[in-house]
């Protein structure tokens, strides 16, 4: 069995990409850049500024070549031997997205399946050597979005909330697979495979929480392996209603930061475009 450390930070990992966006609305009426008229165009707003109106609010255009793009970061502080996925809580779940039991096994079950035919196992809740871990992240990794393709977002970013459902490899041997990821070999602790659900809570350009709710949900494309530095690399299938096929990669590397704090380091870059996302 891999440590806790090790587990804490690959499932940080499942906080890494998405796959299907839904109602996702694209205001055209937001110019590419508004500011405050007291507030020069091109100046960085002061710290008052920020926490007032007096702040630029941009909503970028996408990328030539590019349906959509959108970054998100985790940049929170927390004690070292606080978990940073809250396995068997499933409050995102009923709170946050207001499921019920029904729904909730529902939704396991369908990422099962996907799981099962991902990695070529019959049964991945029952595997001798998996354990599939579900729940909510932790809202203190401060896991925001902090630019969206034709939305404004402000500077402290739209707070994500997220609940995930992952299988990880427990037999010291390794597993190989099958499936679609037939002949490879991966090594204890890799999450082989798995997906969530994310629900943005939007607010206005004073920070103000307007009600509306981004849901979209996603799935690992790759196994995900965290080596010795702590430092682990994703790549996630991604899927739009609105812009079609895309990709989401990025890499995660939490840094300590004395004092038993340790400092997420999270970015993830998620592309749309007509060749699935490239």
């Amino acid at each position: 069995m891999f440590d806790h450390y090790h587990r804490a930070q690959q499932l940080l990992v499942i906080a890494a990409c998405v796959s299907a966006f839904a109602a996702l609305p694209i205001q055209a009426t937001v110019p590419s850049c508004t500011t405050d008229a007291t507030t020069p165009r091109f100046s960085s707003p002061s710290p008052d500024a920020r926490s007032h109106s007096h702040r630029r609010v941009c909503a970028p255009q996408a990328p030539e070549g590019y349906e959509a793009l959108a970054v998100f970061i985790a940049n929170g502080e927390l004690p070292g031997d606080e978990p940073q996925a809250l396995v068997g809580d499933f409050s995102f779940f009923t709170d946050i997205m207001h499921w019920d039991t029904t729904t909730i096994d529902q939704w396991r079950q369908e990422k099962l399946d996907r799981l099962a035919d991902k990695i070529g196992v019959d049964d991945p809740a029952n595997h001798p050597d998996l354990q599939v871990l579900m729940g909510t992240t932790n809202p203190n990794l401060n896991y925001h979005v902090v630019s969206f393709t034709g939305r404004a977002v402000p500077p402290e970013g739209w707070r994500v909330r997220e609940g995930f459902l992952i299988a990880v490899v427990t037999n010291p041997a390794g597993l190989s697979l099958a499936g679609e990821l037939e002949g490879l070999h991966v090594p204890v602790g890799t999450i082989v495979g798995g997906g969530g659900v994310y629900n943005l809570e939007v607010t206005n350009r004073h920070g103000h929480v307007t009600g509306e709710d981004i849901v979209f949900h996603f799935t690992t494309a790759l196994p995900i392996q965290t080596v010795a530095s702590g430092v682990a690399a994703f790549t996630c299938d991604v899927e739009s209603d609105r812009f079609g096929a895309g990709i989401g990669q990025g890499i995660i590397s939490n840094v300590p930061i004395g004092d038993g704090m340790v400092k997420a380091n999270f970015r993830n870059v998620l592309t749309f475009s007509a060749q699935d996302g490239l």
